[in-house]
């Protein structure tokens, strides 16, 4: 089993790929995929892409044969579509070494901790507004949007559930 967080996100991913081209052939899909599986939801299929082109870096790089499982985190803060989020696994993985793996995805609650007062919160995004969109493709925005609910504060530091990382990943060789 091994355990790979990612630094950077799914934008450090996506960067290795040639200018105009993807790892796992995402944005292809995206042109022959119905109309509700795009717009709104390219963010959650270019995490997936990012994912699976760190679970595929690994299980080459460990001279995997198959890949049992992998174990997907991933910060409430970024206000991720999940089933969206599996749609693009499964159709991303087709023909790889990953196409038959049980990929879990389980959220991580976001906590905040206020620096003026002490007081500690979770993230709760109730719609769409511009501010959770914001946050949802920046998370480093949610300063210019949130306040401590206590004190008013903007002045508040993120303690967890932010970002997408592999928490782990079973394989055979």
């Amino acid at each position: 089993m091994t355990n790979a967080r990612t630094s950077g996100g799914a934008a450090a991913a996506l960067n290795n790929s040639a200018p105009g081209q993807a790892g796992c052939g995402f944005r292809k899909h995206l042109i022959n995929a119905p109309p509700s599986e795009r717009g709104d939801h390219l963010h959650e299929w270019a995490l997936a892409e990012a994912v699976i082109s760190s679970l595929l870096a690994v299980a080459k790089e460990k001279g995997a044969k198959e890949v049992a499982e992998a174990k997907i985190k991933l910060g409430k803060m970024q206000q991720i579509d999940i089933d969206i989020l599996n749609l693009a696994f499964r159709e991303l993985t087709r023909g790889t070494l990953l196409e038959k793996t049980k990929i879990k995805v389980e959220p991580e609650e976001t906590r905040f901790r206020c620096r003026a007062c002490g007081h500690e919160w979770n993230f709760e995004a109730p719609g769409k507004s511009e501010e959770e969109e914001a946050i949802h493709f920046v998370p480093e925005l949610a300063h210019s949007f949130l306040r401590c609910p206590r004190c008013r504060s903007p002045d508040f530091e993120i303690m967890g559930g932010r970002g997408v990382w592999v928490e782990y990943i079973k394989i055979s060789r």
